[in-house]
């Protein structure tokens, strides 16, 4: 059965308008949607645990993502250039780990600035050289009530405007009360 979308595998799709990854897969790799500028809204299944680097780059229609509560790790450049992005609604307990340039572009960190050939600290680098402007947050972050706190105090989280009225519970059944 199939647990990988591959590489490339929807890049420059540009009639594509939704995605719902479905169950059986595990992994989104590399750039898998990338460029995908009429794309404006993906939902992701609970059994992802990964979204690799550049997965939704330049998804310049994306206006709403679903992440689910297993996903650990969000790559590099995943969301770059996703300008449009308004509403990421997160329903992972632990904060995923991201990286400095994952979201660049979108208007929570406009104003960082990243040396990607210093791979040797990036990790590092992300978390001493966030930011702090909040005036630039203005994509919504939707969690789970019990985790609001986690989000606000972690380094890139915390960047977004998170919602603090709206309790999602802590699995996707319930986005249609989005």
């Amino acid at each position: 059965s199939v647990t990988t979308i591959g590489k490339f595998a929807f890049s420059y799709c540009n009639n594509l308008t939704s995605i719902t990854i479905p169950e059986g897969i595990i992994s989104v790799k590399e750039w898998t949607f990338c460029d995908c500028s009429a794309l404006k809204e993906i939902n992701i299944s609970n059994n992802v645990t990964s979204i690799e680097e550049g997965a939704f780059a330049n998804c310049t229609g994306l206006t709403s993502v679903t992440i689910p509560k297993n996903v650990g790790i969000i790559g590099e450049y995943t969301f770059n250039g996703c300008n449009c992005l308004q509403e990421i609604y997160c329903y992972a307990e632990e904060t995923p780990e991201v990286y400095l340039n994952t979201f660049t572009g979108v208007d929570v960190n406009a104003s960082l600035s990243y040396n990607p050939l210093d791979y040797s600290t990036r990790v590092i680098r992300l978390y001493s050289e966030f930011s702090t402007e909040k005036d630039l947050n203005k994509t919504q972050l939707f969690v789970p009530q019990n985790t609001i706190e986690k989000y606000e105090a972690h380094p890139v989280w915390g960047q977004f405007l998170i919602d603090t009225t709206t309790d999602i519970e802590s699995t996707p059944e319930n986005m249609e009360e989005k």
